[in-house]
């Protein structure tokens, strides 16, 4: 039976030793030494610091004698000998150890230029870390982290995972937070908050204050950027390794990621109903770009009833807006200008639609006068470019036409919402 002869080997005990007779084995045999540009799977330990390729190592007892036998030759399985090597390292083509790898072999062989690198999963993150550091002193790209926040934690003592993201859009803004062990990452870094084996928000660190008696429970504060805090549909492993694919799993210790994957992460995070704590603060042009980029689905309808009122903060004073409620009224309205339906000017680039802007018929700044949450579907209309400056800019006679309209047709899903409010106080905000 195939493989009989040629067992496959057993622990990382057996690939180690194998890299180390290979690396012996290369600096004598000539055919070895000729046969190195034709690997094209590579395997690193960092512990020995040297590489060795997946035909040689993942063989019991493997040397080059062995290996250039006929009968061996016919035996290998390149696709099974990575499959075996799985269970113990991980891809991850980082161009620092492929330099090394051509640096090593130099004097023998050219190697292929289209080679794979994989390293060992237990040596990942302490290897990653070490490199990520050196690409930071070259690049002022923010470093990123996993911070895992423990169960323990009074603050932190919530019942389900929506709870605790709503701390993160209602205190984190205005407040600290408190730490009982340090965190060795410089400020600008973006922190990933893991809860329960999940990424569940991400914020940017503005900076760090340490206590100077440190006998306290805490010892510490991590003090994050308002705008940058965002929570979102909770990241699972799956999730995760779309984007990083060299992550192995959570930890209950901080985590160093490739921060060159942010953008990726981030445009990722529109499919995942991404919020942030303070969207109010964007000016007009940068909330629509925002609303433009967020996806929702289209096939969940909206469901119009009375929501509570997002908690006001002492930074802003007003409610937040949700770019997530004006994008799903937007795509209820199926891209429509709601005053005049014919209304299309032009496509927009990011989503392909016809370009409409979201406009809350309530305006926020009046939440005070009722009793539920006015950044709701309901409040919000879909108005092509020109009727939105129209019913911003235009006399007050061609605005008193379109409130009127748009009153009508929303008074009912408003009402469901539970706001109510006259036409006459409604033409007031415009005045």
């Amino acid at each position: 039976m195939k493989n009989n002869k040629y067992p496959f080997v057993d622990d990382i005990q057996d690939v180690i030793k194998n890299i180390k007779q290979f690396n012996e084995d290369i600096k004598i045999d000539v055919n070895l030494q000729m046969k190195l540009s034709q690997f094209s799977q590579w395997y690193y330990v960092k512990e020995i610091d040297l590489f060795g390729p997946s035909s040689f190592i993942a063989y019991k007892d493997m040397c080059s004698d062995t290996y250039f036998n006929s009968d061996f030759l016919t035996e290998i399985d390149h696709k099974k000998t990575e499959n075996i090597l799985k269970q113990w390292f991980v891809k991850h083509q980082v161009k620092s150890l492929s330099n090394s790898l051509k640096e090593n072999f130099f004097d023998y062989s050219i190697l292929r230029t289209n080679h794979e690198m994989s390293i060992l999963k237990t040596e990942a993150n302490e290897l990653l870390d070490e490199m990520y550091e050196e690409l930071s002193i070259l690049d002022d790209t923010p470093p990123i982290r996993i911070f895992p926040i423990s169960c323990e934690n009074l603050e932190f003592r919530y019942e389900s995972i929506e709870e605790l993201q709503e701390w993160f859009l209602d205190e984190l803004p205005v407040r600290g937070y408190q730490f009982k062990k340090g965190l060795n990452t410089p400020k600008g870094a973006i922190l990933l908050f893991q809860f329960k084996d999940q990424i569940i928000a991400s914020s940017k660190l503005s900076s760090i204050f340490e206590r100077s008696n440190k006998d306290k429970e805490y010892i510490g504060t991590f003090v994050f950027d308002p705008s940058s805090i965002c929570i979102f549909n909770p990241l699972n492993l799956n999730d995760m390794k779309l984007i990083w694919e060299e992550f192995i799993n959570f930890s209950e210790v901080p985590q160093n990621l490739d921060k060159h994957k942010y953008d990726d992460f981030m445009n990722f995070l529109y499919s995942k109903n991404i919020r942030y704590a303070l969207d109010n603060e964007m000016d007009e042009e940068t909330f629509t770009i925002e609303v433009e980029k967020t996806y929702v689905d289209s096939q969940t309808p909206v469901k119009d009833e009375p929501k509570a009122k997002y908690n006001c903060t002492v930074i802003t004073n007003i409610s937040n807006r949700n770019r997530t409620v004006t994008k799903r009224a937007i795509v209820e309205a199926n891209f429509k200008c709601e005053i005049d339906e014919s209304h299309s000017f032009f496509r927009s680039k990011q989503t392909g639609e016809n370009y409409v802007e979201g406009h809350h018929l309530i305006p926020l700044e009046f939440e005070e006068m009722f009793d539920y949450n006015l950044d709701v579907e309901a409040n919000v209309i879909s108005l092509c470019p020109i009727c939105h400056k129209k019913i911003h800019h235009a006399p007050i006679e061609t605005i008193e036409k379109l409130i009127k309209k748009l009153y009508k047709n929303r008074k009912e899903r408003l009402k469901n919402s539970g706001i109510e409010i006259k036409p006459k106080t409604l033409l007031s905000f415009y005045t």
